[in-house]
């Protein structure tokens, strides 16, 4: 089984090959990651980022936004050209209602990641 750490410096990797015009990135843990990601299946795990809120736009498609706010679960459903901002700490997933593409704009410090039970 990979190591969260192995996926991020694979993700940085991949990331100063593909900006190579702008130079590299030195420290995603301080700073923000944004990128894009075809959803084409509901996500496999929850998520959550302590250092800080995340920014989604969904570009394309339709995906229902699941966060866990201790007191229960809240849901919003993302269309084309809308955005959703997730707040500091709060566990998080997605659930894709019709394929497309997300955009996210992540604090990288101290991403966390558990299982969805199903």
């Amino acid at each position: 089984m990979r190591s969260i750490k192995h996926d991020l410096e694979e993700q940085r990797s991949a990331l100063n090959r593909s900006i190579k015009t702008l130079g590299t990135i030195r420290d995603l843990d301080q700073g923000r990651l944004m990128g894009a990601a075809p959803q084409s299946a509901d996500w496999p795990h929850w998520e959550r980022h302590p250092a800080g809120d995340e920014i989604l736009v969904l570009l394309s498609g339709e995906l229902e936004i699941v966060v866990d706010t201790g007191a229960g679960e809240q849901r919003a459903v993302l269309k084309a050209g809308e955005t959703f901002v997730v707040p500091r700490g709060l566990w998080h997933r997605g659930i894709v209602r019709q394929p497309g593409e997300l955009m996210f704009i992540t604090p990288g410090a101290g991403t966390e990641h558990r299982p969805v039970l199903r």
